[in-house]
């Protein structure tokens, strides 16, 4: 047995919080936020239109990044016309 080899982790453990994410769907307030995103809205006006705060809107990016895999805004538009999220 190689012993420079780690054990795999049984199937049941928990994945990291980016993989949990990553399989998670976009939420209808993410969905409004990746539009206005898409429109070239900045956080400020988007936090205006949408009636929340600048922090829950870097929440929002934060979390639809981790979804579509990307770490750019630009990335975030083209992924999620890709798979028809956004027009």
């Amino acid at each position: 047995m190689d012993t420079d080899t780690p054990p795999s982790a049984p199937l049941d453990y928990p994945l990291p919080i980016r993989d949990r994410l990553a399989r998670k769907p976009i939420t209808p307030k993410e969905l409004q936020i990746l539009q206005m995103l898409a429109q070239g809205m900045r956080n400020k006006e988007i936090s205006i239109r949408a009636a929340i705060s600048h922090n829950t809107v870097k929440v929002h990016l934060r979390r639809i990044f981790q979804k579509l895999g990307v770490s750019t805004r630009a990335d975030a538009k083209i992924v999620a016309m890709q798979r028809g999220l956004i027009s």
